[in-house]
């Protein structure tokens, strides 16, 4: 990286090489990481309008998708179980975490230039 825009291909590749050193059993890609930065959004705050402005979706049904996750949760409220606490670390999918972690040891600023790569990617998949 020089600073310049990144390529599409470049992201792919880096988001799978990534991947496969954590590894991860599947091949990571960018719009997985975009599921995933959506999906870890809803559950911390519980705003789907938040995450559908940080996803930039026009269409509120667009990001709905990311509401139906955690049923597990609202099967527990509505039976009155306790929520766990902490929340279900324990059911994250692995490979999830294992992507996290890596993603974690990446500099602000490859975070941001990858976050925008992701949004872009994300954008072409809509």
């Amino acid at each position: 990286m020089k600073g310049g825009p990144l390529k599409d291909s470049y992201l792919r590749e880096l988001c799978a090489r990534k991947g496969a050193e954590a590894g991860i059993a599947w091949r990571v890609h960018p719009h997985a990481l975009r599921h995933t930065f959506a999906t870890n959004l809803l559950e911390d705050t519980g705003d789907l309008a938040l995450v559908q402005d940080a996803l930039g979706h026009a269409d509120p049904g667009t990001t709905r998708i990311y509401a139906k996750v955690r049923n597990s949760r609202l099967a527990r409220a509505m039976t009155g179980q306790k929520q766990p606490s902490p929340p279900e670390f324990a059911t994250v999918d692995p490979d999830v975490q294992a992507l996290a972690h890596v993603l974690a040891k990446l500099s602000p600023e490859q975070r941001q230039a990858l976050a925008a790569a992701v949004a872009a990617a994300g954008q072409e998949c809509e």
